[in-house]
């Protein structure tokens, strides 16, 4: 990430609580008393467009959201304005005097407003209420009322113009709905974590380790610097490419599973009073960073050739015709100034293309029928009269059957299908194996195993259930290469080892923050068919960590989710077949499903009676097995779920 100031703006007061606004053509800053300076960002140079109406102090700005004609609002306590810019430039071309639409008058001290997507109407925040006026003539739209504090700012929805949100120093948000003059969602009382010590910062001893002192320096500073910006921008595809993709391509012929994933990823940028903070809005890592308190190069005319900025009082942001490029207005806390950043947002590293160049081992593995190097896609199962996995169909989420699965409440340990999906199988903690047939799930039948050993010459296996000793004969086909890597991990970080080679290829330290308790392998199953490049995926999990989706030939998370609660007990998860939904357990008594493309749950499945601690995708038809975690104290009975998903279209 790069950084360049392009130019500081005198003002006559501190703009700290001014709303700024910029819209990737133009920015307008309140510089004088009752005037907006408007500039354009092609030249920062050329001499600014003044806007000249208002008799007290502009409060706030905003432009709107189409380019022809450009609308800037600028309110006070006197008016509310509306100016068309580029009418406003050809009136002061010939000389004649600027003028633009009042929209309201004498309404009040205006915290921030906004135009619609459509630029018909704007919202104005004025004490605890929100003013919804229109933008071509002076008439009030209709009046939001329910906060309990001053509204700070309200938004429109870009995909529903009818839909606005707006926050209060009431510390909650609402979500309305202007059609039907209602509120639709009003959350919580939101409030932040409190620290109490009963030893004073001064009291403490320094720290010995100045790596430790430097690191608790740097924690200190960022959990006290109040967050007062946001933007989100993200790489948009060209116009025509977005008339393709109208309906998601995921998985399709064109597409993989991989490419999908890996696309380039949105950036979060959070501007706080001493830095700019970037997140990856995929996996929430951070990025990059710009602290104020660094120099960095200044194009300011007669000014210094390195600066550094102030501490920020209010943020504006736009992206213009370049993506990776992305204006910032830093208001100053304290100074009457505004500088104009030019930010460079670099691209994530074409993941894509990259893992085209990394194997999973140093040497080509032989397939066993070409004789050539390389790992072969793994092909679906053929058989008389049996239909492939429906890979459009919908996740589960309609109970289907109920089983008892015990007299006795025993916590259910893990569950799986068998690779032909006749069988289920699950591990209880009476240290018994529960063998079900698929699909009526007839009678459990119960084997204690008390011992198991390979016998003569590994040609056996043994097994003693009860008085009985049983032996088995298996076989392993040794032309197929079925495991290719396993993984491993004890403590915080995550080793790979390939079987091919029987050593250790990839580390990923510090995978999560808490030791990782779950891992699953994109496997998919033998009615699928998937590039050979899916299979390279793997989930991970961690108590209070979430969910995180690796790739096998990067030490990079590709996407992280959350929204299901796990802090004590190791729920399981698991990957559906068809490769699109991700399932975990939780500890409220309900499994979750993701999609694979979204960070938050797409459905909660509710019913059991405790913690589930396993789920399982049926490798067939699009059913999925949780199992509850029972305690005695709760409940007599060990229930199993089998969730029927609803096919979309038929296969």
């Amino acid at each position: 990430m790069s950084a360049v100031l392009e130019l500081t703006i005198p003002t006559v007061t501190s703009p700290s609580h001014t709303q700024l606004s910029c819209n990737g053509t133009y920015l307008a800053v309140p510089h004088g008393k009752g005037e907006v300076g408007v500039w354009s960002l092609q030249d920062l140079g050329f001499r600014q467009l003044d806007l000249v109406a208002h008799k007290k102090a502009v409060t706030a700005t905003s432009f709107g959201f189409h380019s022809q004609p450009t609308l800037l609002c600028t309110a006070a306590e006197d008016y509310i304005i509306v100016w068309n810019i580029e009418e406003a430039r050809h009136m002061y071309e010939k000389g004649q005097q600027i003028r633009g639409q009042i929209i309201g008058q004498v309404l009040g001290y205006v915290q921030h407003v906004s135009f619609s997507p459509d630029d018909a109407l704007v919202a104005a925040c004025i004490g605890s209420e929100i003013l919804i006026l229109d933008s071509q003539v002076e008439r009030l739209h209709s009046t939001l009322e329910g906060h309990n504090s001053i509204v700070t700012s309200a938004e429109f929805c870009p995909h529903h113009k009818s839909t606005i949100v707006s926050i209060s120093e009431d510390r909650t948000f609402k979500v309305w709905d202007l059609e039907n003059s209602s509120l639709i969602y009003q959350s919580t009382i939101i409030s932040g974590p409190v620290t109490v010590s009963s030893r004073p910062t001064w009291q403490k001893p320094p720290s010995q380790d100045p790596v430790a002192q430097d690191s608790l320096t740097c924690g200190d500073s960022e959990a006290s610097a109040a967050v007062i910006g946001l933007h989100y921008c993200r790489k948009l595809r060209p116009r025509q490419d977005a008339m393709k993709h109208t309906a998601p391509n995921f998985l399709g012929q064109d597409s993989s599973l991989v490419d999908n994933l890996l696309d380039v990823a949105p950036v979060l940028i959070v501007g706080t009073t001493n830095a700019l903070v970037f997140i990856n809005a995929h996996t929430f890592e951070t990025t990059s960073l710009l602290d104020f308190e660094d120099y960095i190069p200044s194009m300011v005319k007669d000014g210094p050739s390195q600066c550094n900025i102030p501490l920020a009082g209010s943020f504006a942001f736009a992206q213009g015709a370049d993506k990776q490029q992305v204006w910032c207005l830093v208001g100053s806390l304290f100074q009457k100034s505004v500088d104009v950043l030019r930010l460079t947002v670099p691209a994530p590293e074409g993941l894509v293309h990259e893992l085209e160049s990394l194997s999973l081992s140093s040497q080509s593995v032989d397939d066993g029928a070409s004789g050539e190097g390389g790992t072969a896609e793994i092909s679906v199962l053929s058989r008389p009269g049996v239909r492939e996995f429906p890979m459009e169909s919908g996740p589960p989420i309609s109970l289907q059957k109920k089983l008892e699965a015990a007299e006795r409440p025993t916590p259910i340990n893990s569950i799986t299908f068998s690779d032909d999906g006749t069988y289920l199988a699950c591990g209880l903690a009476n240290k018994s194996a529960l063998v079900l047939k698929m699909p009526g799930l007839t009678k459990p039948h119960s084997i204690t195993v008390r011992h198991a050993q390979f016998y003569y010459m590994d040609k056996f296996i043994l097994l003693t259930c009860g008085s009985a000793i049983s032996m088995f004969k298996y076989h392993l086909d040794p032309t197929k290469d079925d495991i290719k890597s396993t993984i491993q991990g004890s403590n915080k970080s995550m080793e790979v080892f390939d079987m091919n080679v029987a050593r250790s290829i990839r580390t990923i330290p510090d995978a999560h923050t808490r030791p990782v308790h779950a891992f699953c392998q994109n496997k998919g199953s033998p009615f699928v068919s998937h590039p050979s490049s899916a299979y390279d995926l793997f989930l991970t999990s961690a108590l209070t960590d979430g969910i995180k989706l690796w790739d096998l030939r990067t030490n990079r998370c590709v996407r992280r989710y959350e929204g299901h609660l796990n802090r004590a007990y190791p729920c399981g998860l698991t990957m559906s077949p068809c490769a699109r939904f991700i399932a975990t357990g939780a500890e409220d008594k309900s499994a979750y499903i993701y999609d694979v493309r979204e960070s938050g749950p797409l459905h909660k499945l509710t019913g059991h009676t405790d913690v589930v601690s396993d789920v399982a995708f049926h490798p067939h038809t699009p059913q999925m097995q949780c199992d509850p975690k029972l305690r005695t104290n709760i409940s007599t009975q060990t229930p199993f779920y089998i969730l029927k998903g609803i096919i979309q279209e038929s296969v």
